[in-house]
């Protein structure tokens, strides 16, 4: 019974199609940039170059599918077209190639991120005009803690690369070893009200300010707002990749907002739901668009925080690095493990993850499979640890190199991910561009993500966790067609579909004729 229970809800969520994004998708809320400053072409190589110093890319025999497409570009935005910038050709011929191709899936329909035949809706500017400068936010915090927001950051730093347009970062400044100081230092600049400026660090490439990101947090807890920044030569865009309590002067400002987990599921979460919903209200009502990475996600803006469905865009994400590592690459297994003979659970250790049913099920199933879990401790680690079985097959990797993390996943029989609560689910998608099986929540943005190509399962249903953790233990064949169908499915995900996603979203939002952007108060 629990079997059918499986199929039921595996055949229950379909993939939604990757909404249209077009000139009337971007509403009209910023106006032209008033102070043009010039930017050169010959700056491309030093972007590339400090790009790839704070997030690394690994070429590969598959980025060169891309680099056609990554020719000459101009540098520079809507009244910033500046002598001597160079042309985009390739930013786009990506956005046209977008327009005209979409990706079609298991099938024959499209998949996320296909965005069909849209040509006329994208209002492409004339073969003079450039692409649009983009900015991203890069906070040292983020980057020590390895957390899946910095991995959407760096990806997302990687496709502005490919489509020849790479990106500068906003970053705080490197703050001395004593926290306690920093905190107060920060929290006392944030009582005062005001737009503060950037400074370059050496270069174009970086601007920074002390304790930026503890600053922003504790002025919005002093004034209800988000603390406004002002640079010499503003973005075309300014991308926050987390709803942050900033914003930019002069530009248009984009967030993500991954998920709504705390508004909707504040049993799952430490944060606090009252003080993150007023957050989103003021990065909702401050944003020029916003960008959300599932259908789920998306809807979630428009029915809890009332954003208008023109101004939230899904961009889906591509996995951060899966498809660029060789297998002779990876190291060997942990001692005692051997491939594809055990599961593997990845995540950290806290409610939302449903490691304490998980490992209930797992033992339920009577599999002779270890079990993995590798993460560090999250909110209420102890308890969620304290509720897992004594078992010598239960094994605990507190944290692994990221290279070591993919060979454990792809070598496993099947990863297992029946989350709670996700925006996305970007183990699930890794483990799909490894090839290796995906049991997953048939729920919420991972449901989306992972579609046809994995088994999903009612998540709080311990029996049919255990009927498909039997079934992937012991068929061989459901095993080898789940990673057929997982390669298929991740390709949706490939970092050239996200690409021609962002290449449609920016060059939309840079064409639009807009109204005056937000001035500080």
């Amino acid at each position: 019974m629990a079997d059918v229970h499986v199929e039921a809800a595996r055949k229950a969520v379909q993939p939604r199609q990757f909404g249209e994004i077009g000139a009337q998708d971007v509403q009209r809320t910023g106006r032209r940039g008033s102070a043009a400053g010039q930017r050169e072409g010959s700056a491309h190589a030093a972007h590339r170059a400090h790009a790839s110093k704070l997030f690394p890319v690994v070429t590969t025999p598959r980025d060169a599918m891309l680099s056609p497409l990554a020719g000459p570009y101009r540098m520079g935005a809507i009244g910033r077209h500046g002598a001597g910038a160079r042309d985009d050709t390739g930013f786009r011929e990506v956005l046209m190639a977008g327009a005209a191709s979409p990706v079609r899936g298991l099938d024959g329909q499209g998949l996320p991120g296909s965005v069909g035949d849209r040509r006329r809706e994208i209002s492409l500017t004339s073969s003079t005009s450039a692409p649009p400068r983009v900015w991203l936010d890069a906070p040292r915090r983020r980057e020590r803690e390895g957390v899946g927001v910095a991995r959407y950051a760096a990806v997302l730093a990687q496709t502005l690369e490919t489509l020849g347009a790479p990106p500068a970062f906003v970053r705080d400044a490197a703050p001395s070893d004593a926290r306690a100081q920093n905190r107060l230092a920060a929290w006392l600049r944030a009582q005062r009200a005001g737009v503060r400026r950037l400074r370059p660090a050496g270069d174009d490439q970086t601007w920074t300010r002390r304790d930026l990101f503890a600053e922003a947090q504790s002025y919005f807890n002093r004034h209800g707002r988000l603390m406004e920044l002002t640079v010499p030569d503003p973005p075309t865009v300014m991308h926050w990749t987390y709803p942050v309590p900033l914003a930019m002067t002069g530009t248009r400002n984009l967030y993500t907002i991954h998920d709504l987990i705390p508004l909707q599921r504040p049993d799952l979460t430490g944060v606090d739901p009252r003080r993150h919903r007023r957050l989103l209200e003021a990065v909702a009502t401050r944003a020029d668009h916003l960008v959300a990475v599932s259908e789920h996600t998306r809807r979630a803006l428009i029915e809890i925080l009332g954003a208008s469905p023109h101004r939230v865009t899904n961009t889906w994400q591509a996995s951060p690095d899966a498809e660029r590592n060789s297998p002779a690459e990876w190291p060997p297994l942990p001692p005692g493990l051997v491939e594809k003979g055990y599961f593997v659970a990845v995540g950290a250790i806290d409610p939302r993850k449903n490691l304490t049913r998980l490992a209930a099920a797992w033992r339920a199933a009577g599999a002779p499979l270890p079990l993995v879990i590798v993460g560090p401790d999250g909110w209420r680690a102890e308890t969620v640890l304290k509720g897992l079985p004594s078992d010598p097959r239960l094994i605990r990797l507190p944290w692994l190199e990221r290279r070591a993390l993919l060979a454990l996943i792809a070598r496993a029989r099947a990863l297992l991910f029946p989350s709670l609560a996700e925006g996305f689910g970007l183990p699930a998608l890794e483990a799909m561009h490894l090839g290796a099986p995906v049991l997953a929540s048939a729920e919420d943005g991972l449901a989306e993500v992972v579609g046809d190509g994995g088994l999903l399962v009612a998540p709080e249903d311990e029996a049919a966790l255990a009927a498909a953790i039997g079934r992937l233990a012991g068929d061989d064949r459901l095993r080898e067609t789940l990673i057929r169908a997982g390669s298929k499915r991740a390709l949706a995900f490939s970092h050239h579909a996200y690409g021609r996603r962002l290449a449609a979203l920016y060059q939309a939002v840079a064409d639009q004729s807009l109204a005056p952007l937000h001035d500080a108060g």
